[in-house]
């Protein structure tokens, strides 16, 4: 047992940093086919596979993540078009601060929302209380009216 820990923790202190770039994460060419694309997945899988190492598992991760982009040829192709990952499509960069515009969508929606049911439940009946429901021109018409009858 004690020479398996020493082992895990000498395995561990190699994973690899991971790279944002699909191609330098399987450490395959741009050009590289299915069976390449495979070969250098498997060759990850064996050597980072959580089950053998649990510190690699986010490495892990982006492998199984570049295999499923590179190996499918209409993600590979806009991969490639785009060369962005799923996470950054929806995120722009402003300095060192990134912001998810899916995540600003929804905050705005909510809030939105909420403001309209505020409104509903406690603005516009205070609105509604402060006005007298009677039209105060029309009745002194009306009453005017009957007195001359009379």
């Amino acid at each position: 047992m004690l020479h398996q820990s020493s082992a895990q923790r000498m395995f561990s202190s190699s994973i690899p940093q991971i790279e944002k770039c699909f191609y330098k994460t399987l450490e395959v060419k741009k050009d590289a086919n299915h069976l390449e694309i495979k070969e250098a997945y498997l060759r990850k899988a064996r050597e980072f596979h959580p089950d053998k190492n649990p510190e690699a598992l986010e490495y892990f991760t982006q492998c199984t993540k570049a295999y499923e982009t590179l190996i499918d040829d209409q993600k590979r192709a806009a991969y490639d078009e785009e060369s962005i990952t799923d996470e950054e499509y929806f995120t722009i960069r402003i300095g060192p601060i990134k912001i998810n515009l899916f995540t600003v969508a929804m905050i705005s929606c909510v809030g939105a929302f909420s403001y309209y049911v505020y409104y509903l439940t406690i603005l516009k009946p205070q609105q509604d209380k402060n006005n007298c429901p009677i039209d105060h021109k029309e009745f002194m018409k009306q009453m005017n009216q009957k007195k001359e009858q009379k």
